[in-house]
C-alpha cells in the first residue's frame, strides 16, 4: 500500500532536494544559469525552465516551495548565510523572485493578447483616473479570481502608471517593467499591491 504523503513527507523532499544542491554544487552554476535561477549575460526570462507556464501557477500555494528552493539555491551558490538577505542577493545577481516573475510574465501575456482585454473607458463613458486601466469582470468566486485572465488584469493594472503608458512599445515596455522589478524584487503578491507606487529614475 502506499503511504500518504503528509507533511512530514514533504520536509523529507525539501531536505532531499537540499542535500542534492549541495552535493552538486560544482556543476551548479551552470544548471542554474539554464534553469534562469541566476543569469549570464542577458538570459531571456520566458524561455527558462522555471517560468514555463508560470502564467497558469506562480500564484498557486504551492508555488511558495519551489520559492524557497530557489532562495536555498542562491544563498549556496553565493556562499551566504541563512542571515544574509536573500532579496539583497536577487538584486545583486539581477534575477527575480519566483513572484517577481510571475509578474513580468503575466504582464507581458497582456501586451501580448491585448485583443482579450478591455479598458473602463471602453466599457463606460465615466470620465474617471482609471478610465485606462483595464477593465475587470465581475468575479466572486475564489478560483475564478485566481484564473490567468482575472489575476492579469489586476496585476497589470497595479503597475506603475508610467509603465502602462508604454505598452504599446513593447522593448521600451519590457526594460522598463524588468528594471521596476528587479529594483522592487517582490516576494508576494502582498508586497507587490502595497507597495508605494513611483516613477522609476534611470
Amino acid at each position: 500500500m502506499e503511504e500518504s504523503r503528509g507533511e512530514g513527507s514533504d520536509n523529507i523532499c525539501f531536505e532531499e532536494t537540499t542535500s542534492i544542491i549541495v552535493t552538486l554544487k560544482p556543476k551548479l552554476l551552470t544548471c542554474c544559469r539554464y534553469l534562469n535561477i541566476i543569469s549570464e549575460g542577458s538570459s531571456i526570462l520566458e524561455d527558462s525552465i522555471m517560468s514555463y507556464a508560470i502564467i497558469f501557477w506562480g500564484n498557486q500555494p504551492y508555488s511558495d516551495k519551489i520559492f524557497k528552493i530557489q532562495k536555498r539555491v542562491i544563498r549556496i551558490i553565493t556562499s551566504s548565510s541563512m542571515r544574509d538577505s536573500c532579496r539583497e542577493l536577487f538584486k545583486k545577481l539581477e534575477i527575480l523572485p519566483l513572484y517577481s516573475q510571475y509578474i513580468f510574465s503575466i504582464s507581458i501575456f497582456v501586451i501580448k493578447n491585448k485583443h482579450l482585454f478591455h479598458t473602463n473607458n471602453q466599457i463606460h463613458s465615466i470620465d474617471t483616473r482609471f478610465k485606462t486601466n483595464l477593465h475587470p469582470p465581475t468575479a466572486k468566486l475564489t478560483k475564478f479570481q485566481k484564473a490567468v485572465y482575472y489575476s492579469a488584469i489586476k496585476i497589470f493594472n497595479n503597475l506603475p502608471h508610467n509603465i502602462t503608458d508604454i505598452a504599446n512599445e513593447i522593448v521600451t515596455f519590457w526594460n522598463a517593467l524588468k528594471r521596476f522589478l528587479h529594483i522592487n524584487s517582490f516576494y508576494n503578491s502582498k508586497e507587490y499591491f502595497n507597495y508605494q507606487r513611483y516613477s522609476i529614475k534611470n
